[in-house]
């Protein structure tokens, strides 16, 4: 599914990659979240005919669009598709054969427990490659390793991933009232629903970054705004609630990433959980020594990142 807002510059090469999949059991959904660009979208979306399926709507923002593709979907897993980004030839072909890899190594599995995801790189306008991500995954990990692992270094790209459609019934659709982290926010409540997170560590995605965007990798955050309070909050609570996750060691982890991850309100609020935990005075210790540190540490690596996607970027 491609959901699609303004997206007459990119959306042909990202419809294109959809459809020249190895993987040929697919079906391309466009959803048109009220653009505002003269028809120029629609034109591109209707000039593939019965190629696709095309949905228009009111704007309504990313979780509106892709749940009214998710309803209107006849296949059993779901690939998400942003309208400025691009797909790897293979990239169904190769999930689709780790969940069937699956299903032969352990007839008894639930196959509608597993999620897929893979590896993604960072793409400027002209689709040049300027940034690879490489995360440290195996399938030995536990949900609670994904959770802290992925707020602190992991990057899940929403693009990346193969869902079962039978999720969205029993955990239910995107939140609407979320517009920038419905995909975090909707990886985390699979992870606590206990669904088996599976890494492929092959490059299939491309993420493009362009002057859109530009603010908001670079200038622009959504840190200590309601969605990114509420998705911490949220899922520290969720954490707490849970037998298996609620130990100290896992608060106070989360605690000094959101430290790190210039969150200081937030990780107060977690370090209360530490205490409810436990009174060793080391973890106190460590709070201090990461305020600090997170201070100095932040002040360069902005720098850096300001410095590497000016001069990498555009080019």
């Amino acid at each position: 599914m491609i959901p699609v807002y303004d997206g007459a510059n990119f959306l042909n090469e990202s419809i294109n990659s959809a459809l020249n999949q190895t993987y040929d059991n697919i079906e391309v959904i466009v959803v048109n979240d009220g653009s505002d660009d003269d028809g120029e979208t629609e034109k591109i979306a209707l000039s593939y005919k019965d190629q696709i399926k095309y949905i228009s709507k009111e704007n309504g923002g990313v979780s509106t669009a892709l749940n009214i593709a998710i309803k209107n979907m006849n296949g059993e897993w779901l690939s998400w598709l942003s309208h400025d980004d691009l797909y790897y030839p293979q990239k169904i072909e190769k999930q689709v054969d780790l969940l069937n890899n699956l299903i032969d190594n352990d007839k008894d599995i639930n196959i509608q427990n597993q999620v897929v995801f893979c590896m993604s790189e960072l793409i400027n306008k002209s689709g040049k490659v300027f940034y690879r991500y490489k995360n440290k995954i195996n399938d030995n990990m536990k949900s609670i390793d994904y959770i802290i692992g992925g707020l602190r270094k992991f990057t899940f790209s929403g693009c990346t991933f193969l869902i079962p459609k039978s999720a969205f019934y029993k955990i239910g659709l995107f939140k609407e009232n979320i517009r920038y982290m419905q995909d975090y926010d909707y990886w985390y409540r699979l992870l606590l629903n206990d669904y088996t997170f599976r890494y492929l560590p092959d490059l299939l995605v491309q993420t493009r970054i362009h002057s859109k965007q530009l603010g908001a990798n670079i200038n622009y955050s959504l840190i200590g705004s309601q969605e990114d309070i509420e998705f911490w909050h949220n899922l520290v609570t969720e954490l707490y609630k849970k037998d298996e996750y609620r130990k100290v060691r896992y608060f106070n982890k989360i605690c000094l990433i959101a430290l790190l991850k210039e969150r200081p309100n937030i990780a107060k609020k977690i370090f209360k959980y530490v205490n409810k935990l436990s009174n060793n005075p080391i973890y106190k210790i460590e709070y201090i020594f990461v305020s600090v540190y997170s201070k100095i540490f932040n002040f360069f690596r902005k720098m850096c990142k300001k410095m590497y996607f000016v001069l990498f970027y555009k080019k």
